[in-house]
C-alpha cells in the first residue's frame, strides 16, 4: 500500500462523518490484506470504527479488491 493510503481513507471516512464531528471523539481505521500476498480478489478488508462521546463505538466493515473499494463499502 502507497504511504497516502491510510490518510486518503480517513479523510473520506470523516467526510462522510463531518455532521457528527461534534459528538464523535475518534475514528479508527484498519486495513487488512486477507489473502496476505496470495492471488485472488475481494481480499482487501477495511474497518471504521467511530467513537461518539455518549454512546458505545460503532464499527462497519467493507471488503473490495483493493483498499478504497472496501473503504468505500464500510463507508456506504
Amino acid at each position: 500500500a502507497d504511504a497516502g493510503l491510510y490518510d486518503r481513507i480517513e479523510a473520506e471516512a470523516r467526510e462522510h462523518l463531518r455532521r457528527f464531528e461534534r459528538e464523535v471523539t475518534a475514528v479508527v481505521l484498519n486495513l487488512m490484506d486477507m489473502n496476505a500476498g496470495r492471488e485472488g480478489g475481494g481480499d482487501k478488508r477495511v474497518s471504521i470504527e467511530a467513537r461518539p462521546t455518549s454512546h458505545r463505538a460503532i464499527a462497519v466493515k467493507g471488503e473490495g479488491g483493493t483498499y478504497e473499494d472496501a473503504a468505500r463499502a464500510a463507508i456506504r
